[in-house]
């Protein structure tokens, strides 16, 4: 996980506004919830500029067959979520080939 933040932070904007992460078990979601379980959720920060991104540890791992395929989600769901926050494309601050 800390590497991909610093592959794409280190490609990112030097202008981005700070991303705290952290990593919990599950979201807390309403009784009678319908819609898949997020992965994931950012949010911006409220006594200072930034983001805060929380990764769902069992959501990402239930939807990996493999170590790889948990990887690649990882990636993909962080690219997203730093997309957003900073609002440029995935593609712009993937730093992969």
């Amino acid at each position: 996980m800390a590497e991909v933040m610093r592959a794409i932070t280190e490609r990112g904007p030097r202008s981005a506004p700070p991303v705290e992460v952290a990593v919990e078990e599950a979201p807390l979601l309403p009784e009678g919830w319908a819609d898949e379980v997020p992965a994931s959720s950012i949010h911006p920060l409220s006594a200072e500029p930034g983001h805060r991104l929380v990764l769902y540890r069992l959501p990402i791992t239930t939807r990996s067959r493999s170590g790889a395929e948990l990887e690649e989600n990882v990636w993909d769901i962080v690219l997203l979520r730093l997309s957003e926050a900073w609002e440029l494309p995935p593609e712009d601050i993937d730093p992969r080939p």
